[in-house]
């Protein structure tokens, strides 16, 4: 889980599935509003693309989209980030 810093806002990244993305956050946004968050710590900016916001019983919201115009470098950051620590690889002790 990534915390995410929006314009108006903070949300904690949860899931990244080639370019969907499931975020949990502070308020609800509009199918098809765009959104700009910086993950924390880090300064490129990520774009997103909303699909789907569902409100959820502790009064935060399940956010749902496509993330938009990714660099690889970016790409690379959300993959080594989102990774299970608890996967274990062939050869590893």
């Amino acid at each position: 889980m990534l915390s995410l810093i929006l314009v108006d806002g903070a949300a904690r990244l949860v899931r990244v599935d080639g370019e969907r993305f499931t975020m949990v956050a502070e308020r609800a946004f509009a199918p098809g509003t765009p959104v700009t968050a910086r993950i924390e710590g880090e300064q490129e900016a990520i774009e997103l693309k909303v699909t789907r916001s569902v409100r959820r019983s502790d009064g935060a919201f399940d956010v749902a989209g496509r993330l938009v115009n990714v660099t690889r470098a970016l790409r690379l950051l959300l993959d080594a980030r989102m990774a299970p620590s608890s996967i274990r690889r062939a050869g590893d002790p």
